[in-house]
């Protein structure tokens, strides 16, 4: 008898962590989210998007300029609202993950994807990224679904790149006169 409950309520547990699957729709629209294209060099959309990582707080992580990969991460207090990265359910402690990759399309467009992650901290276990060892809890990295979360993040990242191309314009046109 108590066996059998003890299989009830793992099974209810397990299903309770697990995130739910996304439909084929879901995930094209998840993929189209995190994906924006800009039209800036590839070395513009770099800058700023570290920029906008250290501007936010974010630890970078793995950041390799001929791979066209970046990793940050960042750790949510009670004082960061993460204005930059909404996520509903994201509590205190919690830890984001973020990989974004780069798609150099041509000399002047290219595509940023993001993916966003998040484990809660309970200091049970440490998340390795390159040098920098995060401690987290010992569940599983929940996957960040939410489009608006995205579309934001991209709309924020989109003016800070927007800026720097601005900047570097002007320091062109500075050297012409």
């Amino acid at each position: 008898m108590f066996n059998k409950i003890g299989c009830v309520v793992s099974i209810l547990l397990l299903t309770a962590c697990t995130p739910p699957e996304l439909s084929p729709e879901q995930n094209l629209a998840l993929k189209q989210a995190q994906t924006r294209q800009y039209e800036v060099s590839y070395l513009i959309a770099w800058q700023s998007t570290i920029g906008f990582l250290q501007d936010n707080y974010y630890d970078i992580g793995q950041a390799n300029k001929e791979s066209l990969i970046l990793t940050a991460s960042k750790k949510k207090s009670s004082q960061d609202n993460m204005k930059e990265l909404p996520v509903t359910d994201l509590k205190k402690n919690s830890i984001v993950t973020l990989t974004i990759f780069f798609d150099q399309i041509d000399e002047t467009n290219i595509k940023i994807r993001v993916n966003a992650n998040w484990n809660r901290d309970d200091g049970t276990g440490l998340y390795q990224m390159g040098a920098i060892s995060i401690p987290i809890s010992g569940k599983k990295s929940q996957n960040i679904t939410e489009l608006e979360t995205y579309k934001v993040f991209h709309d924020n990242l989109s003016r800070e790149i927007q800026r720097r191309w601005v900047a570097e314009k002007m320091r062109l046109d500075s050297k012409k006169n």
